[in-house]
């Protein structure tokens, strides 16, 4: 006689969960919550995102107020973080609506400076590498990363997570500008995060090592005025990794998801995809309709 109880009960728990489930590309239009200072912090997003990219595995919020247009984004596990720091995110954005790049503005951070010996600007060599890749002969784990095991000690993984944290935000500390190119009232070139325009761009890691970043452009510096604003199209862009700096330097990573995985062979064929998308551009188009009002 319960069956049927158990049996609905189970229909309303599946469609609350598929409800609660994100978009791939964000479909509304939503004003930006109060008192925004695209800082980098996420304390302003704590009600979640909008949309859950899986060609980038980032989440993401596009959103405007009377003066901008903000991005806020989290990458989703660590291996999209290190990526980021490796290549950058480009967000481009179309006034006239058109899903291309031609006469469209773009603005890249962040952007870790590194020299022709792949160094960063600390002097650090960073070699990125997939979990299962092979070592070269001799050399232990715990002497590759951070450089400074004594003795050839191994590191435990919670050891190795740590010192991985540890570098993604020293290489975010370091970084002081934003690539921008498109904007008429502005030469294309690198400008500092503290630029007089207005264009801010910050980024920050938590606890997990999880990578989350705003953006924030002037909708004067997009021509657009709200009360006629068109809708436009963005990408959201992640550069990845120039292969000839990957491969100087000495510095190993372990992607950690939010949510487990199986194990087993999937494993294998999902880090083997992972060191592929590493070094390849990933990204995707959408479309925003300005909100006229709170």
């Amino acid at each position: 006689m319960r069956k049927p109880f158990y049996f609905l009960l189970l229909i309303a728990l599946t469609n609350c969960v598929y409800a609660q489930k994100l978009p791939d590309i964000q479909n509304i239009s939503l004003w930006a919550p109060a008192n925004i200072k695209a800082d980098g912090k996420f304390q302003e997003w704590g009600a979640g995102f909008a949309a859950e990219n899986k060609r980038t595995e980032l989440q993401y919020t596009i959103c405007n107020d009377e003066k901008n247009l903000y991005l806020a984004l989290r990458a989703t596990n660590t291996e999209v973080a290190t990526k980021i720091l490796r290549g950058g995110i480009s967000f481009t954005i179309n006034t006239e609506g058109k899903k291309k790049n031609n006469d469209a503005f773009v603005i890249t951070y962040p952007i870790v400076v590194r020299n022709a010996n792949g160094r960063n600007a600390g002097g650090r060599n960073v070699q990125v590498m997939g979990e299962g890749m092979q070592m070269s002969r001799g050399t232990r784990e715990g002497a590759v990363i951070g450089g400074n095991t004594q003795g050839g000690v191994e590191r435990t993984q919670a050891q190795r997570d740590s010192i991985q944290l540890a570098l993604h935000k020293s290489q975010l500390a370091g970084v002081k500008e934003i690539r921008i190119s498109g904007f008429k009232s502005i030469a294309d070139s690198a400008l500092s995060i503290y630029n007089e325009y207005g264009l801010k761009a910050a980024a920050s890691f938590d606890d997990k090592g999880l990578f989350f970043c705003e953006f924030a452009v002037p909708l004067e510096l997009l021509d657009v005025k709200l009360d006629s604003a068109p809708e436009i199209a963005y990408q959201i862009k992640l550069n990845g990794m120039d292969i000839g700096v990957a491969l100087g330097g000495q510095v190993v990573f372990r992607a950690v998801a939010i949510s487990g995985g199986s194990g087993g062979g999937g494993n294998n064929i999902r880090n083997n995809t992972s060191r592929q998308d590493m070094f390849a551009a990933t990204d995707f188009w959408g479309k925003y309709i300005f909100q006229k009002n709170k």
